[in-house]
């Protein structure tokens, strides 16, 4: 185990496993020190638990005076397909985790996340930082971007992602909700069935089932986030532990017989999150769209303010939000042999596209 004193904070290195951790880190959670449901306790011990998902994860651990634990931060720090000793939050590449920042109270995060960033640049040892779904302006994102600097590492220009939203106070929001649902809710129910939510733990993870295999057959190879057991067998335990933390439902639109689509949705404080879909291509009227629309009306009818689409391009995201809640992406690499050859071979490859572009008759497509 590593340990830094920065300040008038301890910040400690350890596994995932170690017994202390979940208590820790549950006392920071019921004390609102989670912001968003990929830090909570139910998600990442879900993750860690995974013999090949989480065999790189370390968490930092930061004690104040008296010993007690004021902050955590889950992180991944491992070799990446190149060769580079990667350092990155735990789950945020193909898993999609969004809106990252440290686990700590309000009063204490500033100071966590300085004492944390600090620990990852002078301590940690990586050839590359990829800091995927900060929440932007948090305190993790602010503190990284006064660490991540030359002469310990030469940082890449930030990349900001806009993640957009649909304020759920919104009257004409719901009504134009209801108004794209109302032809795909009247079709099922006409065909004995509904719309609905399970949210028994016990039956969340069979509806999961259905999701992951719908939204499977449909993309196929370009499907990444349930595309291997290991990735499925985390999101049926995270799932699982997060509806008994009454944090995630699946949403179903169904006929008497069958599921035509479904949606899986996360719940933390006044935001829903809509983490992944399915439907069955053909069947119904516009399955998709109505079990959305539906899903985030309900979650309008329990009172949350916002419905958050979560990182991705796709066009339905920008024609319903109504806002957008940014994440960043934070880079730099660190002066080793590894990472100098990663840095030369893009530029290498940059230099010859350029190169290419110049040479006489030579246009681009």
């Amino acid at each position: 185990m590593l340990e830094r004193t920065t300040g008038r904070l301890v910040v400690r290195a350890v596994d995932p496993s170690t017994p202390a951790l979940a208590t820790q880190w549950r006392r920071l959670q019921e004390r609102g020190g989670v912001g968003t449901p990929f830090l909570t306790w139910e998600w990442f011990s879900a993750f860690a638990e995974s013999p090949t998902l989480g065999r790189h994860c370390v968490v930092l651990v930061v004690d104040g005076p008296g010993g007690q634990t004021v902050g955590v931060l889950p992180l991944e720090v491992g070799p990446d397909p190149q060769g580079l000793r990667v350092v990155r939050c735990a789950a945020a590449a193909d898993l999609g985790a969004d809106h990252l920042d440290v686990v700590a109270a309000s009063r204490d995060r500033e100071e966590v996340a300085a004492a944390a960033a600090r620990y990852v640049t002078r301590v940690l040892r990586w050839d590359m930082a990829d800091f995927e779904g900060l929440l932007q302006g948090g305190a993790l994102d602010r503190a990284l971007q006064r660490e991540l600097r030359w002469p310990r590492c030469l940082s890449l220009p930030p990349e900001v992602e806009q993640v957009a939203v649909l304020d759920l106070r919104s009257e004409d929001a719901r009504q134009r909700l209801a108004r794209r649902s109302a032809r795909g809710l009247k079709w099922v129910r006409r065909a004995g069935g509904g719309f609905s939510s399970v949210t028994d733990p016990a039956r969340v993870g069979p509806a999961l089932e259905t999701l992951m295999d719908l939204h499977n057959e449909r993309f196929g190879e370009r499907s990444v986030v349930f595309s291997t057991p290991e990735r499925r067998a985390f999101h049926l335990t995270a799932a699982t532990r997060l509806a008994e933390a009454g944090m995630a439902r699946v949403d179903r639109l169904s006929t008497a017989d069958d599921d035509l689509a479904l949606e899986y949705v996360l719940l933390h404080g006044e935001r829903a999150y809509g983490y992944q879909s399915a439907f069955r291509p053909g069947a119904g009227h516009s399955p998709g769209r109505t079990v959305m629309c539906q899903s985030i009306l309900a979650a309008a009818g329990e009172g949350r303010v916002e419905y958050d689409f979560l990182r991705g391009d796709e066009d339905y995201k920008a024609d319903y939000a109504t806002g957008s809640r940014p994440d960043v992406r934070l880079r730099a690499l660190r002066p080793t042999p590894r990472a100098a050859g990663w840095l030369a071979g893009r530029l290498g490859r940059r230099l010859v596209r350029t190169l290419d572009r110049r040479r006489p008759g030579v246009t681009d497509d």
